[in-house]
C-alpha cells in the first residue's frame, strides 16, 4: 500500500553492475571451479587462465548486446 506519509519500498538499484559483469563473473566462476582449488594462491592463477579461455567473440557479443 502506498499512501500519504507511507514509505515506498523499492528494490535496490546498482547501476554499476551490468549484464556483462554477470556474464563475465559467472563464466569465470564456472571455469575456475570446475575443479576445487587446493591452494588459495592457486585461485589467482586459475582466474587468469580462465579469462584466457573465454572467446573474445563471445565477450564482444555480450558487451554489444548490453548497450
Amino acid at each position: 500500500w502506498i499512501g500519504r506519509g507511507e514509505p515506498i519500498s523499492r528494490p535496490a538499484h546498482s547501476p554499476d553492475i551490468t549484464p556483462f559483469n554477470f556474464f563475465l563473473w559467472g563464466t569465470l566462476q564456472n571455469i575456475v571451479h570446475q575443479e576445487t582449488p587446493t591452494m588459495p594462491g592457486n585461485v589467482k592463477q586459475r582466474i587468469i587462465a580462465a579469462y584466457a579461455e573465454i572467446d573474445i567473440k563471445i565477450i564482444t557479443r555480450v558487451r554489444v548486446s548490453a548497450i
